[in-house]
């Protein structure tokens, strides 16, 4: 029975030790396809980024020009913001520029159709 446990115990630890370099393997092997989901999630809220803000930009720009718009036009340059705001959050980014742009357009939006943004 001595016997037994002594080999039962053996391949245990055999087992223990095949686990842990089957383990090491697998954390050296998805560690460099992490980095790259992060980095490729990175270039994507920057890319996203750069969409909103030129977005949101020409539509201010238009304003200025006189330019009439919608409701709904308005409302999807409010959405962006707010997508454009989580993004640069994330990327841990600061903003200056767009803030003045979108003061400007939800005034602009107040003057033509009233209430809160």
């Amino acid at each position: 029975m001595g016997e037994i446990i002594l080999q039962v115990s053996a391949y245990l630890g055999a087992i223990g030790v095949i686990a842990k370099t089957v383990s090491k393997i697998l954390d050296n092997k998805l560690t460099p396809i992490q980095d790259e989901i992060k980095s490729t999630h990175e270039k994507i809220d920057h890319n996203e980024k750069d969409s909103l803000r030129y977005k949101i930009l020409s539509f201010a720009n238009s304003l200025h020009n006189g330019d009439s718009h919608t409701r709904q036009e308005y409302e999807t340059i409010f959405f962006f913001y707010d997508k454009y705001e989580a993004i640069i959050k994330r990327l841990d980014v600061e903003n200056g520029y767009l803030e003045i742009e979108m003061a400007f357009i939800r005034e602009t939006y107040k003057k033509k159709y009233g209430g809160v943004v």
